[in-house]
């Protein structure tokens, strides 16, 4: 009777044992994290993630949500066979973050073991220059001179060459144009030229300036001029 219990216990241990071990996950992906390393703003970036079924039945994504709206992702719209490898594809915009930031990226499967996949992309960016003014209003517009005139600095933060290739105002009663060139900065003049202003449907216009800076990588910044009327 005794004997009979030991063995009994010791199937028992077994197979206590055996429920432990954690099971291989089917849905393998070649790494679970999408690191850029260091990044300037600004920036577009693609990415990959290769995700392989490793089940002995088919799987399908069924959705996904992105943590902000600067990751986008294209998932299979198929189902993968055992065995078989996709690749899911994306773009990372770097924006106007600053500093260490990770996104992340939750894939849904119909698969009962992995129903939520967590990826994540990661990134250092940096700040290669600032602007010191990318809302100018001009408030009060019948009683301001006939030239309007502004300024804005562009300040590099690296070592680097910064250069403004393009300056293109939307229309043509702003100009914009750079000055000479100092040596820790790029100056940007405007000129608003009243009498070319067309007449105010709305209290207020808004007009948009887009320039092209090099530095490490070409970067696109708009510059937005509000012009109010006097009523």
């Amino acid at each position: 009777m005794v004997y009979r219990l030991n063995i009994i216990l010791l199937l028992s241990i077994l197979l206590s044992s055996v429920s432990c071990i954690p099971r291989k996950s089917p849905i393998v992906f070649d790494t679970m994290e999408y690191d850029f390393g260091t990044i300037s703003q600004n920036l577009k970036l693609p990415f990959e993630f290769t995700v392989t079924n490793r089940n002995t039945a088919p799987f399908r994504f069924t959705g996904y949500h992105v943590e902000c709206g600067c990751t986008e992702i294209q998932i299979p719209q198929h189902d993968i066979k055992p065995g078989q490898s996709e690749v899911i594809k994306g773009v990372f915009n770097s924006g106007k973050y600053t500093g260490m930031i990770s996104k992340k990226i939750s894939l849904l499967t119909d698969n009962q073991q992995q129903s939520t996949i967590t990826l994540m992309v990661k990134a250092d960016v940096q700040a290669y220059y600032t602007i010191s003014e990318t809302n100018i209003t001009i408030f009060d517009i019948k009683n301001q001179p006939d030239i309007i005139k502004r300024q804005v600095e562009v300040h590099p933060l690296i070592e680097e060459t910064l250069e403004i290739t393009e300056i293109k105002p939307e229309v043509d009663f702003v100009k914009a144009y750079l000055s000479k060139p100092e040596k820790d900065k790029e100056i940007i003049d405007i000129e608003v030229i009243k009498n070319k202003i067309p007449q105010f449907n709305y209290y207020m216009i808004s007009v948009k300036i887009s320039i092209t800076i090099h530095c490490k990588g070409i970067m696109r910044e708009n510059i937005y001029i509000y012009i109010y009327s006097e009523e």
